[in-house]
């Protein structure tokens, strides 16, 4: 096998990965999405959305991910306020 197959090959198998890393991160951040709530930074949800964007160029699973913290944000910034001002 010549260089140039040798580097199709590698290159056709990273992105086999990465279409198999973007369906699982999806299928979770769908099913489990309360896996990825760490607030108050969002570690996670943080990460996922660098990745999809910068390496994946998956800007459906970005917008997930995007959509989940802000929702989450707002979740916890009322929850946060409401036991601030002591009610049930």
């Amino acid at each position: 096998m010549d260089d140039h197959c040798s580097s199709c090959a590698v290159y056709q198998s990273c992105c086999n990965v990465c279409r198999s890393l973007k369906a699982v991160l999806s299928v979770w951040l769908e099913a489990y999405p309360e896996d990825f709530r760490e607030p108050p930074e969002y570690s996670a949800l943080t990460s996922l959305l660098q990745f999809a964007l910068c390496n994946a160029c998956d800007y459906d699973l970005a917008q997930k991910a995007r959509d989940l913290m802000l929702a989450y944000r707002d979740s916890d910034s009322s929850e946060h306020i409401s036991s601030g001002l002591g009610l049930c």
